[in-house]
């Protein structure tokens, strides 16, 4: 099966409809576009785990670089802050399908005077995949990984609408 990835352009629209649901405008997903068991779903915000792991390298007292990588499930949609479902979506018989947000960024921590940490990414980049069947997020001896019963790597969903 091919694969599809949605643009840095599209991800950061719905990262924006992620974190500030208040402003969202609606977007609908529509996994039957790109082969996944499911129907179109319309919503305005994304409902969102987090499963991260970050590594820190010293510099000095006061400042050091870090690795942030992780995995955002997408635990389900709202629309108008009701929730709304999808035909299938994360039925736990396998038989629908999932998405999550796997992430990657680098950047620098600063401690202030009063030892308040303040962080600034220098990289930050985004993949929204879409699955058929059963994904199970945590952590494993400091590893935090994603595993699909569907075989399938790096599928994407499409945006409709």
């Amino acid at each position: 099966m091919p694969q599809f990835r949605i643009s840095a352009a599209i991800f950061a629209f719905a990262a924006l409809i992620a974190a500030t649901p208040a402003l969202a405008d609606t977007f609908t997903l529509n996994p039957k576009a790109v082969g996944l068991n499911g129907i179109e779903v319309t919503a305005d915000t994304l409902v969102l785990g987090d499963y991260a792991q970050i590594s820190f390298i010293p510099i000095d007292k006061t400042t050091a670089t870090f690795v942030d990588a992780g995995y955002l499930p997408v635990l389900g949609f709202r629309l108008n802050g009701q929730a709304v479902t999808s035909f299938g979506y994360l039925a736990a018989d396998g038989s629908g399908w999932g998405a999550y947000i796997r992430y990657f960024g680098t950047g620098t921590q600063t401690l202030s005077t009063q030892g308040l940490p303040s962080a600034t990414y220098q990289t930050l980049a985004y993949e929204f995949i879409g699955y058929n069947g059963v994904a199970k997020f945590g952590p494993t001896k400091q590893v935090f990984l994603a595993s699909r019963t569907d075989g399938n790597v790096g599928l994407s969903l499409a945006f409709a609408g």
